[in-house]
């Protein structure tokens, strides 16, 4: 988080962004926002941007690199409340390596940011002390053994946690593919036509044959 002039910087990072994500994300802003309160303040002075820095995107948040989200009416969303207050956005740095040489100073940082080794930084950075100086600072911060240790265990945390999340769905999946057989299996007991069975559960003809079969 970082404070600057008037306005609440949070800074967020993601190497794997589902909906789970973008919940906590959304909730943490929110409850950053009302911490931000103080009894007697004026509420034009509380104004909180959040940027989220993410891989891997596996919900639909826009295609572009940078997508901006503001509170907009449902129906008529150009009619916009408290525009300037509470402003969420998703920088796809998955879409920043699909980037060519490009000599805007947004997009370059992007670019280095996005960069996955010391020597794709390194392109980047060349004739541009500051970013030079950016490069060898990061590489000796990665390549410090507290550092490696800490971010393995965060990789490992990540790759469970996206299994677990597999394997959830997987098995929300595979019950409600049950669950449908099921209810087929009544349906046909009850001398229900395949025809309407099909539009009852979404099986197809030959899943509805074989329970048939089975029955």
């Amino acid at each position: 988080m970082v404070d600057y002039d008037d306005v609440v910087m949070d800074l967020e990072a993601y190497t794997y962004l589902d909906d789970e994500s973008i919940d906590k994300s959304t909730f943490y802003v929110m409850k950053l926002s009302a911490s931000r309160l103080i009894r007697g303040m004026e509420y034009e002075d509380l104004k909180v941007v959040q940027y989220n820095f993410v891989d891997n995107v596996n919900v639909n948040i826009g295609p572009d690199i940078v997508n901006e989200f503001r509170l907009v009416h449902s129906k008529y969303p150009e009619i916009r409340i408290a525009e300037d207050k509470l402003n969420i956005n998703y920088i796809r740095i998955d879409k920043v390596r699909e980037l060519g040489y490009n000599e805007n100073e947004l997009m370059k940082w992007l670019r280095f940011i996005a960069a996955r080794s010391y020597e794709e930084r390194e392109a980047i950075a060349e004739g541009d002390e500051m970013f030079m100086e950016f490069n060898e600072w990061i590489d000796n911060y990665v390549n410090d053994d507290v550092t490696k240790e800490a971010l393995a265990k965060w990789n490992k945390e990540i790759e469970e946690n996206k299994n677990v999340k597999i394997a959830r769905e997987q098995g929300i999946e595979q019950g409600i593919e049950q669950n449908k057989k099921e209810i087929a299996g009544n349906l046909l007991k009850m001398n229900m036509s395949i025809k309407d069975i099909i539009r009852a559960t979404g099986l197809t003809k030959e899943e509805i044959e074989i329970l048939k079969e089975n029955n």
